[in-house]
């Protein structure tokens, strides 16, 4: 299925929306319950990777607290269509490198 710029502008805009209405007022309580969802896949993936200072790090659709907000070793990236948003909106850790663009396709 082929995505259309107006399926996918709507798309973004339905993101914006459920960000601003669920946790703008609750930014604390998003980044605690994120770290508590993402613990067990980080823990995962530190089986699966050999985590070591010169790793590069890239997590498509990441969001404002996507899994590469919890891994604290590497050359971190977020890649996501509304960073700007969420960066604006949220407060984003200087620790990682946010990226505005499209992973989708």
């Amino acid at each position: 299925m082929e995505a259309t710029t107006d399926k996918f502008k709507r798309a973004q805009e339905y993101q914006r929306q459920y960000w601003d209405q669920t946790w703008t007022n609750k930014k604390s309580d998003m980044f605690q319950k994120a770290k508590e969802n993402w613990s067990p896949e980080v823990e995962l993936l530190k089986t699966l990777v050999v985590f070591e200072p010169k790793i590069k790090i890239l997590d498509i659709g990441c969001g404002p607290c996507g899994m590469i907000n919890f891994i604290d070793i590497g050359e971190r990236y977020g890649l996501d269509t509304l960073i700007d948003y969420y960066v604006s909106h949220f407060g984003l850790s200087s620790k990682v490198n946010w990226i505005k663009g499209i992973g989708e396709w």
